[in-house]
């Protein structure tokens, strides 16, 4: 690899990699709204029909973030604070995914600008994951109680696995 290479690479590295992460965190708020979703329609609340919601899930079906927020407000009766932290989520999500380098490309090419753009990617993460700090936990319950999934045992399994422990 050149000179040239290696330096662009030092300096893109830590930008580059908090933007993969924030595809991560939108990618996880976007499948939890659908899983929630899912096992809404499972259980009987809304008028949500899981079948549908599963062919979003396997990718069957097309739902953006938003279209899959619409579709949570509609069949749900939201509290106006977790309604504000999802709309604020999503704004946030759109931001990252559509716009982040698009309206911010002039800051890649000095220090500064590169430091400023991964706060504000930063701060749009930490938007995103507050909304999936609500579907979390309402959909690790709801799989535990639908299908028997428990988390803990599965995560100390792969711990113990991928870190080849006893």
């Amino acid at each position: 690899m050149s000179e040239l290479e290696n330096k662009k690479r030092e300096l893109l590295t830590p930008l580059l990699f908090e933007a993969g992460a924030a595809l991560m965190d939108c990618q996880r708020f976007e499948y939890g709204i659908a899983l929630f979703l899912f096992h809404a329609g499972r259980v009987g609340i809304g008028k949500i029909d899981p079948e549908q919601v599963e062919k979003i899930l396997s990718d069957n079906e097309k739902k953006t973030a938003g279209q899959l927020l619409q579709m949570l407000k509609a069949n749900i009766d939201i509290n106006s604070k977790n309604e504000a932290i999802f709309k604020e989520a999503l704004a946030c999500r759109n931001k990252l995914i559509h716009r982040v380098f698009v309206n911010k490309a002039e800051k890649i090419v000095s220090e500064t600008g590169r430091a400023d753009l991964i706060k504000e990617i930063r701060d749009f993460r930490r938007n995103v994951n507050k909304g999936d700090d609500i579907l979390g936990p309402l959909n690790l319950e709801l799989s535990e109680l639908l299908d028997g999934f428990d988390f803990e045992t599965k995560k100390n399994e792969v711990i113990k696995t991928v870190l080849n422990t006893n």
